[in-house]
């Protein structure tokens, strides 16, 4: 990393020079330039897709696994309703 920030610096001695000559491109190389700038500020939108498509998975799972288990739970009647003291 250090060495990249060198050539950067030996390249572009100045900010200032960077942002001169990117406003003095032409508006399709402009867009273009921002496009790419802020693509590598975060993730894609196919890997953003891809991660909430594994988690609607994993929660489809879960409700799924749950309505089992509460159908495999609940009895057709309370398990203390014929005990009428207990109430």
């Amino acid at each position: 990393m250090k060495m990249f920030q060198k050539n950067w610096v030996f390249k572009m001695k100045d900010t200032n020079e960077f942002i001169s000559i990117a406003e003095s491109l032409p508006i399709d190389l402009k867009t273009r330039l921002i496009d790419r700038l802020l693509g590598s500020l975060q993730p894609s939108q196919a890997e953003i897709d891809a991660l909430w498509a594994k988690e609607a998975e994993r929660r489809i799972e879960e409700v799924k696994t749950i309505k089992k288990h509460k159908k495999m739970f609940n009895p057709p009647f309370p398990l203390w309703s014929h005990l009428s003291y207990f109430k």
